[in-house]
């Protein structure tokens, strides 16, 4: 359902394309729903970013993203997924609209899940102020609505994606 954004990392000032084949990786085995060991290989990124000081960059965050989305279909508990999209959110300035839009994504993954339906409306409402022709954006609110008995909405919002 998502898309994750391919990019670099700066490790001891030297800019390695490192990130992208990974980030493709871990996305490609959730989309084959090898949710377990995207979930390992997710968490050992995060963990390889963090051990070489890179907690402070877009990639980072996006990491921490991709965690999230993972345990988020895994079905672990929105406290464990929610910490990581705070996180996520703690590095906004460095994120560019679609790398915040698909954090903001997880976060209405993890309410739609907990049955936060209206919740879960706001945060995609916000991936569509972010990136107006976001399918993903599109189709989780529509989701969302439907869920919150506004029909007619969610219908125009299923046919707009």
């Amino acid at each position: 359902m998502l898309r994750v954004l391919g990019g670099l990392f700066l490790f001891s000032g030297v800019v390695r394309a490192q990130s992208a084949p990974e980030f493709a990786r871990i996305d490609q085995l959730m989309a084959d729903w090898k949710v377990a060991e995207a979930t390992e290989s997710a968490q050992r990124f995060v963990d390889g970013l963090g051990r070489s000081g890179t907690v402070e960059t877009a990639e980072y965050a996006r990491a921490l993203t991709l965690l999230a989305k993972a345990k988020v279909r895994a079905g672990r508990p929105m406290a464990e997924t929610s910490a990581l999209t705070d996180r996520a959110l703690a590095l906004r300035k460095q994120l560019s609209d679609e790398q915040l839009a698909e954090t903001w994504l997880v976060i209405g993954l993890e309410h739609y899940g907990a049955g936060d339906y209206r919740a879960a409306a706001a945060d995609f409402e916000t991936v569509l102020q972010l990136v107006p022709d976001s399918i993903e954006g599109k189709n989780g609110l529509g989701q969302a609505i439907a869920n919150l008995q506004e029909t007619k909405r969610a219908i125009d919002l299923h046919q707009e994606a």
